[in-house]
């Protein structure tokens, strides 16, 4: 630490003693010898706020689910990207879904959510109900390509769990 503060005191070698300094525009620099440091108590400079190295890996939040919408994420627990946010119906193909949520409202008839995907070489699919509704309104997926939203009106019994899209087909 003395080796340090010699050093910085060094780099900075021109000090002015302003209690003796003449008042005139003649700058009166004195040379601090190293020696003249021993004992002596330097203030440390303010360190910088070190983020945390935990922050720095986690994912980004994903952007929240609009109202109205249901939307699909990479990531489980709605984290990692936003790969799809729809408020009507839709068909394609979006790979890699790991979880999902229903944000729609009560609207009779079109308040919940018939789910299809792909998963092991077999099509499954569920009802998804609306969130904060009674029923599981978000869940998640181990890896699936997502194929259909279809908005539609309440689950029957037994439709929001997953299920094949024909029981027994191959």
């Amino acid at each position: 630490m003395r080796a340090f503060a010699g050093l910085l005191m060094t780099a900075a070698v021109a000090v002015h003693i302003s209690a003796c300094a003449p008042q005139d525009d003649a700058v009166d620099d004195k040379l601090v010898e190293p020696s003249a440091l021993d004992g002596a108590t330097l203030a440390q400079p303010e360190q910088p706020d070190v983020a945390d190295p935990a922050e720095s890996i986690r994912p980004a939040a994903a952007p929240a689910c609009l109202r109205e919408f249901f939307c699909a994420y990479s990531g489980a627990g709605e984290t990692g990207t936003q790969l799809l946010s729809k408020s009507g119906n839709w068909t394609g193909s979006k790979s890699n879904v790991r979880s999902v949520i229903n944000h729609g409202k009560p609207l009779p008839g079109l308040d919940h959510v018939e789910l299809t995907w792909h998963q092991g070489g077999e099509c499954w699919k569920r009802c998804v109900h609306y969130s904060p509704g009674p029923g599981v309104f978000k869940f998640d997926l181990p890896a699936v390509e997502i194929t259909s939203v279809t908005w539609r009106g309440e689950c029957a019994h037994g439709e929001d769990v997953n299920q094949r899209c024909c029981p027994g087909c191959q």
